[in-house]
């Protein structure tokens, strides 16, 4: 008896190295080796949450992602997911270009019904409070991904254009704003008239929506959309055949829908048009509650 089942024993384990091996198989076979050599460097250190979470772009002409952990994924615009060492992985890419094709599978991928046994942000009405851990990496190439360094996640050149804005109080605090905030590649500008003044919220949003869309600029690498521009008491600051004309810059960037792409505006920071183009920001310190959501409302926020 010993001997039989020291017989069946052996075939036991070849059985189960075979089983092990498929399954690490059809985990991987479908991502390439230098995405998965990150994802099981990632989830040894950070094995908190059940989802992971890649977010592709490109600064300049270097093409860099996000990896961070989460309980729940951001929204249903992903472009796609698939299951990874028992975790579910998610990913966007925020241009077309997006060299995450070679590095995932994206008929692999583009079976989104897994989503089920997950629950997103919206759907849970939970801020999550944790720390995702995030980490920045730069692809060299399909089989090259390298950690992104500091200078890497950030756009070297200086803005200092004046094109399309005939301000100089109103251009010289774009330009501020995105050397400032020179990690965003596309910055959102949405106007209102409010109490008879012209009101404005610039947010670092790195996506848009055609809706309502007025049109775009480009500076130095960087994208700023206007969207309300009919809202303004002096329309006439911003050359609008121009920003019109300047639309297909968005073709290389992924569309979100309007209701995503308000809700990333509501963090950004809201400006007064004084008389002359002056531009002043809002403190909401002697602001009531009903007044400051009435502003809101008239930003489309």
């Amino acid at each position: 008896m010993a001997n039989l089942n020291s017989k069946l024993f052996i075939p036991l384990i070849v059985i189960t190295l075979i089983l092990t091996g498929c399954k690490d198989a059809m985990d991987s076979h479908n991502i390439s080796d230098s995405l998965a050599e990150v994802l099981n460097d990632y989830t040894t250190r950070y094995d908190k949450d059940s989802i992971i979470i890649l977010r592709f772009y490109k600064i300049e002409d270097r093409t860099l992602f996000d990896i961070g952990h989460s309980p729940f994924y951001w929204n249903k615009e992903m472009d796609g997911c698939f299951n990874y060492k028992n975790k579910l992985v998610v990913y966007y890419s925020y241009i077309k270009d997006s060299i995450a094709e070679s590095l995932v599978d994206s008929v692999f991928a583009s079976d989104k019904t897994i989503l089920k046994h997950y629950t997103s942000f919206t759907d849970a009405n939970y801020i999550y409070d944790g720390k995702p851990n995030i980490e920045h990496y730069l692809v060299k190439s399909k089989d090259c991904i390298i950690k992104a360094e500091e200078k890497d996640l950030r756009f070297k050149e200086i803005v200092s254009d004046t094109t399309g804005i005939r301000n100089a109080s109103f251009n010289n605090m774009i330009n501020q704003h995105l050397n400032i905030n020179n990690t965003s590649f596309i910055t959102s500008i949405r106007f209102a008239s409010f109490e008879n003044e012209s009101y404005f919220i610039v947010s670092d949003i790195d996506t848009f929506t055609r809706k309502n869309l007025s049109g775009c600029l480009k500076r130095n690498g960087r994208i700023i959309t206007f969207y309300g521009v009919e809202n303004l008491l002096c329309p006439d600051i911003i050359d609008q055949q121009l920003i019109k004309e300047t639309t297909p810059l968005l073709d290389n960037y992924k569309e979100y829908s309007n209701d995503e792409v308000l809700f990333r505006s509501g963090n950004g920071d809201v400006y007064k048009m004084l008389p002359k183009g002056v531009v002043e920001a809002v403190s909401f310190e002697d602001w009531s509650d009903e007044r400051s959501e009435k502003l809101y409302e008239k930003l489309g926020l």
